[in-house]
């Protein structure tokens, strides 16, 4: 079998949740996540992943849901930590808010989620998943909650140990096939989403033309951190 593609790099990511058909397993990670803040019942996918196999760029993975409230998504993979990753996710998330009230101009019953699957670590929190929201500051005082209807979620991979991972939860499963698919724990394949996602991993790892794509965008990606160290 050939060895397995990084599913976080940006083509094999989006390939993996970006096609029509794989909408089950996007909506699986996102409610893993989410916990049910809202309910994700169905999205309109707003990524063009056929761009995403011919340039070596970031990824960029948005999505308008559908729940109980109108809600934006976007998905960031950024390539590394340059030391500005609250200052772009705050700018990432403004720019999807905008063209919300762009097009409809309404305020009432709308959410923004805006996460950031991290491949270092950028806090010193403990905990894998960071979740920020507008707070209002009192001085001398425990702050108060403005409103978590805008809410940002770093997913710090660095701190999260598959071997601790408990195979009951969904949301452990989907993160140990993003840290470590080749050696995650054969349990999570149980959960039919886990083991459609492991599927086209294994398709896409395995296709020539593909991996010559991937490997491009990884070239790219070790390349801009090395000009970054330089």
């Amino acid at each position: 079998m050939a060895e397995l593609l990084d599913p976080t790099l940006g083509c094999v990511f989006n390939t993996i949740f970006g096609q029509e058909n794989s909408k089950p397993l996007l909506l699986s990670f996102l409610n893993a996540l989410l916990k049910g803040k809202p309910q994700i019942t169905d999205m309109t996918l707003e990524t063009d992943v056929k761009k995403s196999l011919e340039v070596c760029e970031e990824s960029l993975f948005e999505m308008r849901a559908t729940s109980n409230h109108k809600i934006d998504i976007g998905i960031d993979i950024p390539y590394k930590n340059t030391g500005d990753i609250p200052e772009r996710a705050i700018h990432s998330l403004s720019t999807i808010i905008d063209r919300h009230m762009r097009i409809y101009g309404v305020y009432g019953k709308y959410q923004a989620v805006g996460i950031w699957i991290l491949r270092e670590s950028v806090t010193q929190r403990e905990g894998v998943i960071q979740e920020a929201c507008l707070m209002y500051h009192q001085k001398d005082a425990d702050p108060l909650l403005m409103t978590d209807d805008i809410r940002i979620i770093l997913i710090e991979m660095p701190k999260f140990d598959p071997k601790k991972a408990d195979p009951e939860k969904p949301l452990t499963a989907w993160l140990s096939f993003l840290k470590d698919p080749a050696h995650m724990d054969k349990q999570f394949l149980k959960i039919d989403e886990i083991g459609a996602a492991m599927d086209t991993l294994q398709s896409i790892s395995a296709d020539d033309a593909f991996r010559a794509i991937a490997d491009a965008q990884q070239k790219a990606i070790d390349d801009y951190n090395a000009s970054l160290e330089a």
